[in-house]
């Protein structure tokens, strides 16, 4: 005999709002029913492949299994019952703290203005959930001092995460000014950098702080041609900007934004008005402003209605070139570029791909937003935020 019918009864069954485990329920039996009685019951009453029982639970006063239809609609017309909810697939939180991290790692996962000059430091929060390596930075740059230690494992192994990917012809692998090699560690440092489990692809366009538009769009055919090899999720850093009229730059970012799927591109102004520049103004590209650590516009960050989104700009902390060891502080929307740069990568590790639309508008909507000073008039205030 089955558990005991009501005609009247037919138990809604409460939907997880997100993933479930199939055709897998969680039954709650009212007060004073006999749990054990009633599974054995119910067990006799169908046929044995339609009911697998998994777990009875005395604190909820229930049990969980896998039912067919028919088991379920037995359960559901049971006066004995409760509540029946789907299995829900959840997700661990695995929050990871970095003590002694520079303020502008400190700025972007907390929502609380920082304090200036913190007892014990600043404080590098994430999601440890994304400590995998999946994810490919390009650095399109002066190059990277790849064996300086920012870029080794993090998990300890002999293999280096940053690696010469392009060097334009007559130039020499490395990084002599140093710019290249900052802007990577903001993105994926072991010690100053966003997301540090990434893929750092060094694409060399330049020797000096002035490489040419030419230099420059070879690399970016580079970027796309491996891209579209590896299938990897991809992140480009251009942190350089050109002045008008430069079109064949500024068409060139937006369509690589617009064609590649896996390709998020993030790019930096300069002083002035953000429109006046490639590649800053391109469509699809995510144009970052600097901020300072009292929350207001960097004195030489570019502004103006192309800006996406702010980051840490001023005196933030970057490897030192001079040898494989050393960290120093820098300033430039050179480096607020590669916050984000880091961060979507972090994202797409941690959320899964999105299409770079899609993912400025998720960094759009989890920015902070209004807490900025000192913006020119219609300048977006969003302070990028990764969650914390």
């Amino acid at each position: 005999m089955p558990p005991s019918p009501s005609p009247s009864i037919l138990h809604d069954i409460h939907r997880a709002t997100g993933e479930k485990a199939p055709s897998s329920y969680i039954v709650m039996l009212n007060d004073g029913v006999d749990l054990d009685a009633f599974i054995r019951t119910l067990q006799k009453s169908v046929d044995p492949s339609a009911f697998k029982l998994a777990h009875s639970y005395t604190v909820i006063h229930g049990f969980s299994g896998t039912f067919t239809e028919a088991a379920l609609d037995v359960v559901r017309k049971a006066h004995e019952v409760r509540r029946i909810e789907e299995d829900a697939v959840c997700e661990l939180s695995w929050e990871v703290k970095q003590p002694r991290a520079g303020w502008g790692l400190n700025r972007i996962s907390q929502e609380p203005k920082l304090i200036v000059d913190p007892e014990g430091g600043f404080e590098y929060t994430y999601d440890g959930n994304a400590m995998e390596d999946g994810v490919d930075i390009y650095i399109i740059d002066s190059g990277i001092k790849i064996e300086h230690n920012e870029f080794d494992d993090p998990h300890g192994r002999s293999k280096r995460r940053a690696t010469h990917g392009y060097v334009y012809p007559s130039l020499n692998d490395g990084d002599i000014v140093g710019h290249g090699t900052a802007v990577a560690g903001v993105a994926g440092g072991l010690r100053c950098g966003v997301y540090k489990y990434a893929r750092l692809i060094s694409v060399k366009v330049g020797d000096t702080m002035s490489p040419v538009t030419a230099n420059i769009l070879d690399g970016i055919e580079y970027v796309v041609k491996e891209v579209a090899a590896s299938g990897r999720p991809s992140v480009v850093n251009m942190s350089l900007y050109a002045y008008d009229p430069d079109k064949a730059l500024e068409s060139l970012v937006t369509g690589v934004a617009r064609k590649e799927e896996s390709m998020c591109v993030c790019v930096q102004g300069t002083t002035e008005n953000a429109a006046d520049y490639a590649p800053a103004r391109a469509a699809s590209s995510n144009t970052v402003g600097a901020s300072n650590i009292n929350d207001a516009r960097w004195k030489k960050s570019n502004w103006g209605s192309v800006v996406s989104f702010f980051a840490p700009g001023e005196m933030v902390t970057v490897p030192d070139i001079r040898n494989t060891t050393d960290l120093k502080e820098e300033s430039g929307t050179s480096l607020a570029a590669p916050y984000v740069s880091g961060l979507i990568a972090y994202l797409i590790m941690l959320h899964g791909q999105k299409t770079p639309a899609e993912m400025t508008q998720y960094l759009k909507n989890t920015s902070l937003n209004g807490l900025l000073t000192d913006l020119p008039e219609g300048t977006p205030n969003r302070l990028v935020n990764n969650g914390f």
